[in-house]
């Protein structure tokens, strides 16, 4: 385990200025900067995976990305909008290892 300065890092990013919190589409683009947490362990139906995540106030929203999706094998139905496992993994996530001859 690292220390808390490890685990956290500031980066630079542009987002709309909108008219409450920003992140609005179409409006003035302004500079921010954002905390970034590493280390975030995470667990959704069963699964776990290990994150960095965008640290915002308390209350916000949470917005699950697509790489954290994957390392839990984890998908969207695109007819019903549900979280579900891989058919491919449905009791637990399954792992590509690759294989490089020299």
């Amino acid at each position: 385990m690292g220390t808390e300065a490890e685990k956290l890092r500031i980066m630079d990013i542009s987002k709309s200025k909108g008219e409450k919190e920003g992140w609005i589409m179409g409006k003035v683009m302004v500079k921010a900067k954002i905390k970034i947490a590493r280390g975030i362990n995470i667990e959704v139906m069963g699964r776990e995976a290990e994150v960095e995540c965008v640290v915002e106030a308390p209350g916000t929203q949470i917005l699950l990305g697509q790489m954290p999706l994957e390392a839990m094998d984890l998908i969207v139905d695109p007819k019903t909008g549900k979280l579900m496992p891989r058919l491919e993994s449905p009791d637990m996530p399954l792992i590509d290892i690759l294989r490089v001859e020299v």
